[in-house]
């Protein structure tokens, strides 16, 4: 590879995010993505049962 091409990095980068965003709203609800958030954080371990 002699060089690279920003313009394609962008236009890669931007579909891909794009895509990502799509296929989020193909899934059902109870599958998707929280974009914004993170994981819940849980007080104590949960107990283990024999």
């Amino acid at each position: 590879m002699k060089s690279l091409n920003l313009k394609i990095l962008l236009i890669v980068v931007g579909a891909s995010a794009v895509l990502a965003i799509l296929n989020n709203f193909r899934v059902p609800q109870q599958n998707r993505v929280s974009w914004f958030g993170g994981q819940p954080v849980f007080s104590a371990p949960a107990k283990d049962q024999p």
